[in-house]
Formats: structure tokens, C-alpha cells, sequence
């Protein structure tokens, strides 16, 4: 009885503190800023991600609450439980009558730049005009001008090192602070700052293009005399370290001597930095602004090498989600691809091969739910869902060099097999179907498909088992078996590929058979004890977006009656992660992360069903709501309410802002902005016509040879395939000319187009059922099937 009693107290004071303390962990406070340009690298008010390029281990965010002048936060965001606030700093200008200026400043904009931070501030007739931005990994300059408008005087600079007000506000993993020592060293300061869990010692420089250090949380220029209309530059030089503090210093002193060159190539990276990326299929200006700040989330939350990393590691979002995740390295893998396939990949084997030679052979082959940067698994006992294979034949199909291609797939090959092995030996049931331990390892955490209404935070609740046969965990299964199939094939394993592939065909015949629901029209999860599981989510049409399903009557089905319905999951804003008609739909008490609202991976998915199946102005209204609702939030968020299209919530619920300048969602925001979903269609016996960015198309009925096939780099079996130099496809119309379907026409009529100059070349091949045809980009041309070579 004193155990009960015990128990009670201690969920009655959680849920007290949860809803008292946690709902609203974020500073509220009135800015005493004004801010403008994205994304906002604002600390206390976004979730998550900082400005950290070039894969540092650090990064910053200015401070708008207060009108000190460059006030801002540094942030560690090595991959721990520790990421998180490390440090502030604010500058001033001393003059020699005694004043102090900029602290406060009278008045202070800043101005965001996906690379840089940029502020302006005046005080009684001085300006100081302040940019932070990355010179190298870890090693980062804060540079001022200071201008004296009317005033003359001998003044100095000031930089100032100061408490953290913010603490860990930003980061929902608990951590012990094992202290923080600032102390003068040569003409900078050393910050030293301990962590007991997981025990890191972090070493940070800070050394001023000249000056001295006046204490142990001072860093003081020159003195220079200024006239009216005189200006006065200044630098600090910020140099991060998690090896050791000499490294930090070293860096720094190198990087003063040479400050200026440093400065133009910072110039010169971001600029082609954007030239890399290729041009959305949009004329929108704010549809533009999108696939720049997901590009460049992407990019800033990738880490270089450290500690286990001897690749490129990316993760969701650096201080609130500070690991590299399961499903969404790969998932991520995929946008970065878009600039660098060399990093995509890195990455994903990064991954793969963390627990590939594991000790305990129960780990071997697994992807942990998350790993630290010594590629050590957080909660090992769970995995997430295996999006690999997706991602790897997609990364390969963007490579512009076939011989790098090609050693990439052969090394992830025995990777994916591997892992492969895991979850048959793991979580696999008796029924030949596979099931997830519980509601994390789903990489959907809290979904009600899971557990019923509770008031336990996602990150509590995930965790309690399941083992539900899902739905989307046996699609992602069959992905794994059919792209490892595809990759064995291009690597010359054809016996390993034959075995693959019909285990793929038979996992799809058993989700056909075993999780499809006749009464509810619908693929549905079911319970350990066989029961189907009634709740609607997007998995219900997952068979259908995976290709693991032949069966025409079922998708159009549940696109009819569930996809396309209004009161289920036909937005306004985009596809709601829970059915609107779901009593567990978006209880702000309990429904808030995956109980409602938009994660940009239902949506992808919506829209590749949508256009592959025939419904093509169907998909182009939802990538219209979508791209509106992503545009003009200042940034790339984790969820989005499905009601309002406002930014959502985060793991820990109402108040807590959703992760800001957010990896998955980048990703599917760039994959839809580029029109990635339209790469495959099918023909049916009555389309006549068919238009978009297509790479191939084909006649509905046999299981497509990558998972979803819109993943596949060409289709020699198809109806019809593009060919181009590079991954990039040029905009198709093409119609029927003598009435027929097309699958039964002997005439067609043809356009390619490149709208936005995305192709390398001015001609296109066109290969229908086996036939060449080499068709200029920009011109009408009406073909006849017949023959071997293009009349016009």
C-alpha cells in the first residue's frame, strides 16, 4: 500500500511540474530588438538550431530581450546530452571622460543571414555596426566598426563575457554542470566549461585583433582617437575546442594573422555555396526564400570529423535534437544530396557502420536511435526505422561521377544487408510480419497508433513497448529488400538480388493480405494479441507510397475515401499526421507532436501517391497549400499546426516551441520545392496525356525494381524513360495526337522544357518501349512510335 501511495505522489508531482514548469520553458520576455531577414538565430525564442557552419561543433544566436549592444549566446552543439547555451557576450565603447556606450545601446536591428548575423546599434550619436560569422570550422569572428558621427574622442572597445541568463532552455536532455572557469591567457581569454554528464570538457579562445585582456571577462582594444565622421574597426575571434584547449588557442592566433584573407573567403564560400544549389520549380519569390533557408539548415547542421566521426555527420537540429538520429540521417541524406552527394553520402555510412563489427552480436548490423559523435548508440535497446536504402539509391543517383557511384553502393551494400539481418532476427513475428518494440523506435514517437491519451511528454511515452505490427515498419522493410536488391544488382550480385527481391514480393503480399482492413478501407497497424488498430494516420496509404502493393482498388480507395476526404486528412495546410475525425486529433493536453499536426513527410508522401496514381492537379493544389505554409516563418520548423499553419509544437509539448531551421523537414521541403515526387508516374488505360518533371513512366500491375519507385536513376522496363546528363530532368508535356491512350497510341505529341536552367545540356533522349529518340529542349514534336528516330 505505501509502494501504491509512493507511486501516486510521484506522478501527481510530475505532472505538476511537466504542466507548471515545461510548457512553457521558453523566454517570453518583450524584445528590446528589432530584427529582420531569416532564419532566426534568435536564443530563447527557436528551438535548436544556431548559425554553425563548415560542420562546427559550436555555434550563436543573438539575444533580443536585451539592448546590450552584439549581445548573443554561444552555443556547444557536440553531440551529447550537454549541447546546449554555453556562454554570452555583449560588446561596449569605452570613452576616456569615463562613459560607457552600447550597453545599453538607445536602439539596436539585427538583420539574419542564413551565414551571418548582422547588427546595428546607436547611442547617443555613436554607431557600432557588428557581423558574426564562421571563418573555419570552429572558429568563428565577430567583427565591429565603430562609428563616432559627431562626436570625437579618444574611446575603446570592450567585449564582454557574461553569465548565461538563458541556462539550458533550448535543451530537452537533462544535464549536470560540473562548473566554468574564464581566465586570461597571452592577450585573449580561456573559457573552460565542465559538464558531468556526459562528462566533456569544452575549451574556448577568445582573442581580439588587438588589445589586451583587462580581467578575466574583459577583452579591451586600442585606444584610438576619433574624429567626427572617423571610424574605429575591431575583431574577436572565437576558437572552439571539445579535444583540447591548445588546439583552441593555436587556431585563433593563426587565424588573427590572417584575417582579412579568411574574411574574402567567407565571402567567396557562401557565394558558391548558392550557386551549387539548383533553381526550385517555382516563379515564387517566397517559395525561393524556402529552398534557401532549407539548404542552408541542412548545411549548417552537418558536423566535420571529431572524436569516432572520420566522415561528415548530419543531424536533425544542432542544442535540441544534438544527435545523429536513425531515420533522420537519412531522411536528411537525401536534401543534402541535392549540393553535395559526396556529404550525403558520408553521412549515411557514417551511420551504417557504427555498429556494423559490434561486440555484442544482438547490436550487430543495428542503427541505433541515436548516436553521439563517437558513433556510440544513446538507448541502444531501440533502433529507428530503416530509411537507408531510400536515401542510398538516391544519393547515387545524384553523383555526376558513375565510378564514385558505383563504390559507394558496393560499400554500403554489405551495410544495408547487415542491418537487414538485424530486424529479421529481432523484430520479426511468428506471422513473417515485423513489429516495432514501441513508439520511439518508430521514429512517430507519442502517435496514438501506439498509445492511448495520456499526459506523459513524447519522450517519456515512446518509450514504453509495444510491439505493434505496423504498418509503415513493414513498407520500410520491404523498401530495404527491394533497393537492396536493386544495389546487389548494379554491383554484379545478381543470386543475392533474385533472394532479395522475393522477399520483398513476399513481405508485400503479407501486408496485402494481413494489414489491409476491409471494413475501414484502409492499411491499419495491428495488436500483439491480432486486432486491427482503428486508428487513421498517413500509414493508411504507406503500401501505396512505397510501391509495396498491386492491388489498384485499395489505393484509389484510400485516396478517395481517406487521402482526399476534408473532415480526415485533406488540409488546408497540408496532411495532418493523425485524422482530424480522430478523437486523439491535437489535444492540446496530450495530442501535440505526432497526434496532429504537419511533419513534411506525410505531405512528400501524399504528393507522390497523389501524382504517381493519375491525380495530378490534386497534388499540385497540396504542393500549393504546403509551400504557403512554409513560407514566411522566418526559418524551417519541426511541425506545423494542421488548423492554422502556424509553427507547432515541440517533444515537449504545448509552449515548447517546434525545432527551428529543422533537418527532415528541410529535406522534404527541398525535395517538394524541386518537384521530386513527379520523377515516376504510372499509365493507365485511360491517360492521354501526362505532364511534369518526369524521369519515367510505366503501366500499373508489377512491383517497380526501387522503393518508392520514384527512387530509381532509370527504368529500362518502363513504357517510357528520360535520359540526361546529371540528375536534373527537364519539364515534359506529353499527349496523345491520334486519340488513343497512350500506352496504345502510335502518335504522340512532345515538349521538354527547362524553365528554370537546371539542365547541362540542349537535348533530351527519349526511350519509349527500347526506341531512341534525341529531341531538342524547347520545341513541339510529334512522334512516331514506330520508328527509330524522332520526325520534326
Amino acid at each position: 500500500m505505501d509502494r501504491f501511495f509512493l507511486l501516486i505522489f510521484f506522478f501527481v508531482t510530475f505532472r505538476y511540474f511537466y504542466f507548471k514548469r515545461l510548457k512553457k520553458p521558453l523566454n517570453q520576455e518583450t524584445p528590446q530588438a528589432v530584427f529582420s531577414g531569416a532564419p532566426h538565430y534568435i536564443a530563447g525564442r527557436t528551438n535548436g538550431s544556431p548559425l554553425s557552419e563548415l560542420g562546427s561543433h559550436c555555434g550563436y544566436k543573438a539575444i533580443i530581450e536585451e539592448n546590450k549592444a552584439a549581445y548573443s549566446a554561444m552555443f556547444t552543439t557536440i553531440t551529447s546530452c550537454a549541447a546546449g547555451r554555453l556562454q554570452e557576450f555583449a560588446v561596449s565603447l569605452k570613452a576616456e571622460n569615463g562613459k560607457t556606450y552600447f550597453s545599453p545601446a538607445a536602439q539596436r536591428n539585427i538583420h539574419f543571414n542564413p551565414y551571418s548575423i548582422e547588427e546595428e546599434a546607436e547611442d547617443r550619436g555613436w554607431k557600432l555596426l557588428s557581423k558574426m560569422f564562421f571563418l573555419k570550422t570552429n572558429l568563428a569572428v565577430l567583427q565591429l566598426r565603430i562609428q563616432s558621427g559627431s562626436n570625437e574622442g579618444t574611446v575603446q572597445p570592450e567585449f564582454h563575457l557574461l553569465a548565461p541568463r538563458g541556462k539550458n532552455k533550448e535543451n530537452p536532455y537533462p544535464r549536470l554542470s560540473g562548473g566554468r572557469r574564464c581566465r586570461p591567457q597571452e592577450e585573449g581569454m580561456l573559457l573552460t566549461t565542465r559538464t558531468r554528464l556526459p562528462g566533456q570538457v569544452l575549451h574556448t579562445f577568445f582573442l581580439p585583433s588587438d588589445g589586451e585582456s583587462k580581467n578575466k571577462c574583459t577583452l579591451t582594444g586600442q585606444g584610438v582617437k576619433l574624429l567626427p565622421g572617423e571610424e574605429l574597426t575591431w575583431s574577436v575571434i572565437v576558437s572552439f575546442s571539445a579535444d583540447c584547449q591548445q588546439k583552441a588557442v593555436e587556431k585563433a592566433h593563426q587565424a588573427r594573422e590572417k584575417l582579412t584573407l579568411l574574411t574574402q573567403k567567407a565571402k567567396r564560400r557562401w557565394d558558391r555555396f548558392e550557386k551549387r544549389l539548383p533553381s526550385p520549380h517555382t516563379a515564387v519569390e517566397g517559395e525561393k526564400e524556402v529552398f534557401g533557408l532549407s539548404a542552408w539548415a541542412l548545411n549548417n547542421n552537418l558536423y566535420a570529423s571529431r572524436n569516432g566521426l572520420s566522415r561528415w555527420a548530419s543531424l536533425p537540429c544542432k542544442v535540441y535534437f544534438p544527435f545523429i538520429w536513425g531515420w533522420d540521417t537519412p531522411q536528411q541524406a537525401i536534401g543534402i544530396s541535392e549540393w553535395s552527394p559526396f556529404k550525403a553520402s558520408h553521412s549515411l555510412l557514417n551511420q551504417l557502420e557504427a555498429n556494423s563489427l559490434h561486440k555484442k552480436e544482438s547490436l550487430r548490423g543495428q542503427v541505433p536511435s541515436k548516436l553521439s559523435d563517437s558513433l556510440c548508440g544513446v538507448l541502444s535497446f531501440y533502433s529507428q526505422s530503416p530509411l537507408q536504402s531510400w536515401s542510398a539509391v538516391t544519393v547515387a543517383q545524384r553523383m555526376q561521377n558513375e565510378k564514385q557511384s558505383g563504390l559507394f553502393l558496393r560499400k554500403i551494400m554489405p551495410l544495408l544487408k547487415s542491418n537487414l539481418n538485424w530486424w529479421e532476427n529481432n523484430r520479426q513475428h511468428s506471422t513473417g510480419l515485423f513489429y516495432y518494440l514501441n513508439g520511439m523506435e518508430s521514429g512517430l514517437d507519442d502517435s496514438p497508433r501506439f498509445y492511448p491519451r495520456r499526459f506523459l511528454p513524447s519522450f517519456i511515452a515512446g518509450l514504453l513497448p509495444c510491439n505493434i505490427r505496423a504498418v509503415d515498419l513493414n513498407c520500410w522493410l520491404f523498401q530495404s529488400y527491394m533497393n537492396s536488391a536493386y544495389i546487389s544488382q548494379v554491383a554484379g550480385q545478381a543470386s543475392w538480388a533474385s533472394q532479395l527481391y522475393s522477399r520483398g514480393v513476399e513481405l508485400a503480399e503479407k501486408i496485402d493480405r494481413d494489414l489491409w482492413c476491409e471494413e475501414e478501407q484502409a492499411w491499419l497497424d495491428r495488436h500483439p494479441d491480432g486486432r486491427f488498430l482503428r486508428e487513421l494516420t498517413p500509414v493508411a496509404w504507406w503500401p501505396a507510397f512505397v510501391g509495396a502493393t498491386n492491388n489498384l482498388g485499395r489505393i484509389k480507395s484510400v485516396i478517395e475515401n481517406h487521402l482526399l476526404d476534408e473532415e480526415k486528412f485533406w488540409g488546408k495546410h497540408g496532411i495532418p499526421s493523425v485524422s482530424f475525425s480522430s478523437p486523439s486529433y491535437n489535444h492540446e493536453e496530450d495530442g501535440y507532436y505526432w497526434r496532429g499536426q504537419i511533419w513534411l513527410i506525410n505531405t512528400y508522401s501524399a504528393l507522390e501517391v497523389l501524382f504517381r496514381y493519375g491525380y495530378t492537379k490534386e497534388a499540385e493544389k497540396l504542393r500549393s497549400r504546403i509551400l504557403k505554409t512554409l513560407s514566411g516563418a522566418g526559418g524551417i520548423f519541426e511541425t506545423y499546426n494542421a488548423l492554422t499553419g502556424e509553427r507547432g509544437w515541440s517533444s515537449r509539448g504545448p509552449g515548447d516551441p517546434a525545432a527551428f531551421q529543422f533537418g527532415m523537414s528541410s529535406a522534404w521541403a527541398m525535395q517538394i520545392l524541386m518537384s521530386r515526387y513527379q520523377q515516376f508516374s504510372y499509365l493507365f488505360e485511360d491517360t492521354t496525356q501526362i505532364t511534369g518533371y518526369i524521369r519515367s513512366a510505366d503501366t500499373f500491375g508489377d512491383y517497380q525494381s526501387t522503393s518508392p519507385p520514384s527512387a530509381a536513376p532509370l527504368n529500362n522496363n518502363a513504357v517510357f524513360y528520360v535520359e540526361t546528363p546529371g540528375h536534373e530532368l527537364p519539364h515534359m508535356s506529353l499527349q496523345s495526337a491520334d486519340g488513343k491512350p497512350l500506352i496504345q497510341s502510335s502518335l504522340v505529341d512532345v515538349q521538354f522544357t527547362d524553365p528554370h536552367n537546371n539542365l547541362l545540356t540542349e537535348q533530351i533522349d527519349l526511350y519509349w518501349q527500347g526506341e531512341r529518340f534525341r529531341l531538342p529542349i524547347g520545341r513541339s514534336h510529334r512522334l512516331s512510335l514506330s520508328a527509330a528516330v524522332a520526325n520534326y
